[in-house]
């Protein structure tokens, strides 16, 4: 399974335990699960992660392999308004997200200031 998957249908996956590989982010409104490239700045397709703050310390990034629930929350249609969280503005998020194993170090997050 890969994020792009999960970001492209998010309703086929909604309620469904997901495994996938990517960037985990912990940053000011950016807690996100983004998709397996070499370099965290160079991931495209993003979904939301919930509890990414006890996995990674905050304006840090890391590669690993994840499991969760895949909840479609955010990103989708009530009515004529669009559901968004302030810590993601991807779909998402996957719950009771568990690290099955990095594949990196911690590193800080990509920035545009940097």
């Amino acid at each position: 399974m890969t994020v792009a998957q999960l970001a492209t249908n998010p309703a086929v996956w909604d309620g469904k335990r997901v495994t996938v590989a990517g960037w985990i982010s912990n940053d000011f409104e950016d807690h996100n699960l983004s998709s397996d490239a070499p370099s965290p700045c160079q991931a495209g397709s993003v979904v939301g992660a919930s509890g990414v703050s006890a996995l990674v310390p905050y304006g840090h990034t890391r590669r690993g392999v994840f499991s969760g629930t895949f909840r479609f929350i955010y990103g989708r249609k009530d009515g004529d308004e669009i559901i968004i969280s302030t810590g993601s503005a991807a779909p998402g998020p996957i719950e009771a997200l568990k690290v099955l194993h990095w594949t990196s170090s911690a590193r800080r997050t990509c920035r545009s200031d940097d």
